[in-house]
């Protein structure tokens, strides 16, 4: 699969496409080339997602699919579990924030809650690309703010699809249908690519 993740600005059709084939020669070149970059180099993504008991087993499917050079930090796994929000201690936030700033990117798993669209403004404001992961889940597309802050939308569900292309918002982002939830890999590797290696990610 190759795909232009870059962000495209002002324009108003959707941003959905694959780009062609690359030749065996151009292929290769570039396949050494990245290949080369990530063996030495860890792609930290930060998983924005609910930490309750039911979002639990969903958020890990989808995080067991991501493979090296990606190294996923799940804060339901470092969270107090089922614990009520106004107990939970300082030193949550500070590992959370922590583990933000370390990030190179943000994974969002619709649906969410207000902790989730404040870590999505987070990233926003570091200007660090936000990539949402969604099946059938559509009850976040009321949250325009949190639209505004995403960058990627990757779904394999064919009339979310249709329905995100449509979005006032998410039409202007790049918006990808997947055969898989397993091809995340390589759309993380290209947005990390754009991002910090080519930087032609916001041209």
């Amino acid at each position: 699969m190759n795909l232009d993740v870059r962000l495209k600005q002002g324009k108003e059709t959707p941003m959905a496409f694959t780009v062609p084939e690359e030749t065996n020669a151009v292929a290769a070149g570039k396949e050494s080339r990245e290949s080369e970059v990530y063996r030495t180099t860890l792609i930290k993504v930060y998983l924005i997602a609910r930490i309750s008991d039911d979002a639990r087993e969903w958020n890990g499917k989808i995080c067991s699919l991501l493979k090296p050079p990606i190294d996923i930090f799940l804060p339901q796994n470092h969270n107090p579990l089922n614990m009520h929000h106004e107990k939970i201690p300082l030193k949550v936030y500070l590992t959370d924030v922590g583990a933000i700033d370390e990030a190179h990117i943000g994974l969002v798993l619709p649906e969410f809650g207000s902790d989730c669209s404040f870590e999505v403004g987070y990233f926003a404001r570091s200007e660090k690309p936000v990539i949402a992961f969604v099946d059938g889940q559509t009850e976040w597309l009321r949250n325009w703010m949190v639209k505004g802050g995403v960058d990627v939308v990757v779904t394999t569900n064919r009339q979310t699809y249709s329905t995100i292309v449509n979005d006032h918002i998410l039409r202007h982002k790049r918006v990808l249908l997947a055969e898989t939830a397993g091809e995340l890999n390589e759309i993380i590797k290209r947005v990390f690519e754009d991002a910090y290696i080519s930087k032609t990610f916001r041209k």
